[in-house]
């Protein structure tokens, strides 16, 4: 009998590492051909890596089963929010979504996309933060791989569905309303 694996997929999440080594890489080859003498090489370099990097990112969504990502395709949201929520809601009690975010992650695009939509529809408010040369907000937020949204005291990492998302804001909006003054509930801060 012959035994059949099952095919491993790994998260869809770009290791802050290992896009800190394909800088490394960039700006190790430029220099190195440049110090060499090799200037076509390097200005061939300078020019194709980020050519290469763009086409990548583009067309990520095409063949990232084939890197063992699996899927990127979105879940729908569904919208049915609870009475109160939404755009007619006072602002004070939209959640601040933010976005934790790295050049050359082809997750990250996705996900702001996708927050894009949904903030568009209304419900909170999202920031986004590049950390790809901010490695002090890396060490004091703990992350250690993008795409990271952080709503209220939640974090998802990696690629997250408009289902997940909304979950998220959803959750981060229950526990702001139970923290809020004159609602009985908790302080609303960090357990």
């Amino acid at each position: 009998m012959v035994e059949v694996r099952e095919r491993v997929v790994m998260k869809p999440q770009c290791y802050m590492p290992l896009l800190y080594l394909n800088w490394v890489l960039y700006l190790g080859v430029i220099a190195w051909a440049g110090l060499t003498g090799r200037y076509v090489l390097s200005s061939a370099w300078a020019l194709a890596f980020p050519a290469f990097m763009l086409a990548y990112l583009a067309l990520f969504p095409r063949f990232s089963r084939l890197l063992g990502y699996g899927s990127v395709e979105d879940e729908p949201a569904e919208r049915g929010r609870e009475e109160g929520a939404g755009k007619g809601q006072a602002s004070g009690a939209e959640p601040e979504v933010v976005l934790y975010k790295a050049v050359g992650c082809p997750f990250c695009p996705i996900v702001e996309r996708r927050l894009d939509d949904l903030e568009q529809e209304g419900g909170f408010t999202l920031r986004k933060v590049d950390v790809t040369l901010r490695p002090g907000t890396l060490a004091a937020k703990g992350i250690k791989a993008v795409p990271v949204v952080e709503a209220g005291a939640e974090r998802l990492t990696g690629n997250a569905t408009s289902r997940e998302l909304v979950a998220l804001v959803e959750r981060a909006r229950r526990a702001g309303a139970a923290g809020a003054p004159g609602t009985g509930g908790a302080s609303g801060g960090l357990p």
